[in-house]
């Protein structure tokens, strides 16, 4: 399997003012709200361009597990955030997040990240840290040619991502609409 990773030489990319225009975070997260719970995993946080705003909707007393393979992002992502934000940054593989327990993450979001894996160890390590009845938000770049985003040839389709995510025990709950350009899908961890 082909990825593309992302580079943190291009991090401008993740801080540009119009990023919400191609894909708007507020509204992903308004499309899961009811799922969220007061311990969320952003895999693959980046900058955190999602786990800053998640932050700000979860309880007062929740945490954000912002993860990121890539040691220069979480540096980004600690100047962005103040101390009492509830955001705790962990250096990750793909195969390994480390000091998360299982079954103790109500939701977790893999968002622009799948296309990038190498296989489903990222889903896997999801799946272990969530807790039964917890949610997978999924986001992608559609398999359309665009003039911008990873190239076209390691866009994973929609029904194939949801089949990874079945491939490793989840059950697909719902789509969502995460804007023009991306895909979302919404998973769960069977009750058991």
């Amino acid at each position: 399997m082909h990825s593309a990773k992302f580079e943190s030489k291009h991090v401008s990319i993740l801080e540009d003012k119009d990023r919400k225009e191609i894909l708007d975070v507020d509204k992903v997260i308004d499309a899961v709200a009811p799922y969220l719970g007061n311990k969320v995993a952003d895999i693959g946080c980046g900058t955190g361009y999602f786990s800053i705003p998640i932050s700000t909707r979860i309880h007062p007393d929740g945490e954000v597990l912002a993860i990121d393979m890539d040691k220069a992002m979480l540096e980004r992502l600690k100047e962005n955030i103040v101390v009492q934000s509830g955001i705790r940054p962990i250096v990750s593989r793909e195969e390994n997040i480390p000091d998360v327990e299982d079954s103790s993450v109500d939701s977790c979001f893999v968002v622009n990240v799948l296309h990038e894996l190498e296989g489903n160890g990222t889903l896997r390590e999801a799946y272990r840290i969530l807790r039964p009845g917890g949610h997978l938000v999924l986001v992608d770049w559609k398999k359309v040619k665009m003039d911008f985003g990873p190239p076209y040839t390691v866009r994973i389709p929609e029904r194939d991502a949801a089949r990874r995510c079945r491939d490793v025990g989840f059950e697909q709950e719902s789509t969502f609409f995460a804007g023009q350009y991306n895909y979302g899908l919404l998973m769960v961890k069977p009750e058991e």
